[in-house]
């Protein structure tokens, strides 16, 4: 069980209580999505522009899709040079990444601002990451 986050739509924590308050889930009983099932139920992201990978959603604003999420890469991931169509704040929980030639390991957090561009993102072994994405104010 994971703690996922509180309630985005309202800053009111009185207000937040009961099942818009802070949210525990069950990490395993949370579907993954392959990139084209995400397109679909969010096309509005575009995949964040990440090319292939699959996300287990977490947590959800359903007006702005700020979200948080686990996204694995798999091995021999590669993606070329692009901007960012979110800003995140994101934690490697297992694996290697590479953004723009810096290597980062297991254990490393990394953020970005919304278009912000990089160049090349790659994870030769695959890796697992925890997000926190930005949403449309």
């Amino acid at each position: 069980t994971e703690l996922a986050g509180t309630n985005a739509l309202t800053s009111d924590a009185a207000a937040a209580l009961g099942p818009r308050g802070w949210v525990k889930i069950d990490t395993e009983t949370v579907a993954w999505l392959d990139q084209s099932a995400f397109k679909k139920l969010y096309p509005a992201l575009n995949a964040f522009g990440l090319g292939d990978f699959t996300i287990k959603i977490l947590s959800i604003n359903p007006d702005t899709l700020a979200m948080s999420a686990l996204i694995k890469f798999p091995p021999d991931y590669e993606l070329q040079s692009g901007a960012w169509t979110r800003g995140f704040r994101a934690f490697i929980l297992e694996g290697e990444i590479s953004i723009s030639g810096q290597s980062l390991e297991s254990e490393t957090w990394f953020e970005s601002t919304p278009n912000e561009e990089h160049q090349g993102i790659s994870s030769p072994d695959g890796a697992l990451i925890f997000a926190k994405i930005t949403g449309n104010i």
